[in-house]
């Protein structure tokens, strides 16, 4: 038989492999202001700022079972919170690459109470005072706590304590010699603590 120089006749094949590909694991994050998974304390009347995002799929945000403000995948939950503990939990559903992750992770906002700081002025100082019998004494208490009421209390002899929005005064005049407490405070309530301040009035026999 004859044949062509130099053409050589070559046949087809080829082989089918199948890829498995899985769905990556979905993870979720919490911060809760700028803390990462992490429990965070504040101080009454400190703002929680917390956000949820996951690696994929569609998250969930909740703080205390109440659901955050979610857009593109992140959620929010930005409040001011009574002194007290809330707990955040982020969540995610997944697509055709994440799986769904339904624990999540959960953390704490504990809201400790504000602190207050109570001011006692005996005639313009902060510190005992010494008066001469039948003098015009001068008490002064404050707070830092705008608006808060305060109480004027003593052991001098038929005083009565006093109550008054910050701050406040009181003009006595002091006829029975001996020492006696004088203290401003502040019984505090559900977000601020209490706070006081005592100082001594020794009143002498000699008048002026």
């Amino acid at each position: 038989p004859s044949h062509d120089k130099g053409k050589l006749d070559y046949s087809s094949s080829s082989k089918t492999y199948n890829v498995t590909i899985s769905k990556a694991n979905n993870l979720v994050y919490l911060y809760l202001n700028g803390t990462t998974n992490s429990d965070k304390i504040y101080v009454y009347p400190e703002n929680v700022n917390a956000t949820g995002y996951s690696s994929g799929g569609t998250v969930a945000l909740t703080r205390n079972g109440t659901s955050g403000t979610c857009s593109n995948n992140v959620c929010y939950d930005y409040m001011s919170l009574g002194n007290g503990t809330y707990e955040y939990n982020v969540t995610a559903v997944g697509n055709e690459n994440y799986t769904d992750n339904s624990t999540g992770i959960s953390k704490n906002a504990y809201i400790a109470k504000g602190y207050t700081t109570t001011y006692l002025y005996l005639n313009s100082s902060r510190a005992n005072a010494g008066y001469d019998s039948l003098d015009l004494a001068n008490f002064t208490v404050s707070t830092n706590l705008t608006g808060a009421i305060i109480y004027l209390a003593s052991n001098y002899t038929g005083f009565v304590t006093q109550a008054g929005t910050t701050p406040l005064y009181n003009y006595t005049i002091l006829a029975t010699t001996g020492i006696y407490n004088i203290t401003g405070y502040y019984s505090g309530d559900g977000n601020y603590t209490a706070s006081s301040e005592t100082w001594y009035a020794t009143v002498t026999g000699t008048s002026t």
